[in-house]
C-alpha cells in the first residue's frame, strides 16, 4: 500500500487491521518504510499523525484504522483499501 500512494499520484489508501495492536504495528512498519526509503530525500511529508502519512509532492496519503471501530473508512473516498485479517474482525459484514 505504500508504494501504491508513490506509484499513483494523488491518491488515499487506507489499511484496516482486525484489533488496535495489529494496526499500530502496521502503521509502524509503514513508518519505518518512510524513514528507510531512498527516494523520500525527494518528497516532503504534508502530514504525519498518529495513524496517517501524507506528502505534499505527490498529494498521496496513506491510514491505517482498526475494525473495531465501526466507522473506519467512512467519510473519506479510497482508492487502495486493504483489509488485514479480515476473518478475525468481530463484525466483517457491517
Amino acid at each position: 500500500m505504500f508504494n501504491w500512494c508513490f506509484i499513483h499520484p494523488g491518491t488515499r489508501s487506507l489499511v484496516i487491521a482486525h484489533e488496535t495492536k495489529a494496526s499500530n504495528h502496521l502503521f509502524d512498519m509503514t513508518k519505518l518504510m518512510w524513514e528507510e526509503w531512498p527516494l523520500r530525500p525527494g518528497f516532503t511529508e504534508k502530514h504525519n499523525s498518529m495513524k496517517s502519512l501524507g506528502w505534499q509532492e505527490n498529494r498521496s496519503s496513506m491510514s491505517v484504522a482498526t475494525a473495531k471501530n465501526a466507522g473506519s473508512g467512512r467519510s473519506f473516498t479510497y482508492h487502495a483499501v486493504h483489509l488485514s485479517e479480515c476473518a478475525f474482525w468481530k463484525s466483517p459484514n457491517a
